[in-house]
């Protein structure tokens, strides 16, 4: 996977940039407190699940449709709760909905909270063992559950866009 530290400087401007990531606080509680970090690992594998390949807008429009699917609460409990048929209504596709049941049903706080012992690797082969789940939502659970800010999402368009003029990726 792509840290950090493996973008190498080619110029000032890129210098600049990844000094500036390198130097980010990794104050986890500061992280939380301004809402950086996701408190919920379930949560965020939801959000992330829904966030593949949609705007940010309709991405806010669906997880909100969710919630008031789930009675004001997404937990594993809540959402199992409702079939692919039921989740699909919220705007889905089908795919997307059986991927989140089947997250619901096989997943719990608990599972993802011991995912913070285990190195990057084991994170990855863990979270890709589960339907719908690739590269980019386990960078983005481990940046934003786990912490682990030496993590690059280079899989992610906006980090493509923000970075590609300082140096092509």
């Amino acid at each position: 996977m792509w840290e950090v530290r493996q973008l190498r400087p080619v110029n000032s401007a890129s210098t600049t940039c990844v000094n500036g990531i390198s130097s980010c606080k990794t104050d986890r509680s500061l992280w939380i407190h301004q809402g950086c970090i996701d408190r919920d690992g379930f949560l965020n594998l939801v959000g992330s699940t829904i966030e593949q390949i949609l705007s940010t807008k309709v991405a806010t429009m669906i997880e909100k449709r969710l919630k008031t699917l789930c009675g004001g609460e997404i937990t594993p409990e809540t959402l199992s709760a409702h079939s692919p048929e039921e989740i699909k209504t919220i705007g889905v596709s089908m795919r997307k909905a059986k991927n989140l049941n089947c997250l619901a049903i096989h997943v719990t706080n608990k599972d993802l909270d011991t995912l913070a012992d285990k190195d990057d690797k084991e994170v990855y082969t863990w979270l890709t063992a589960l339907p719908g789940i690739g590269e980019w939502t386990v960078h983005m659970f481990m940046i934003f559950h786990l912490n682990r800010l030496d993590i690059s999402p280079v899989s992610d368009l906006t980090f493509h866009k923000s970075f590609n003029p300082v140096r092509p990726l």
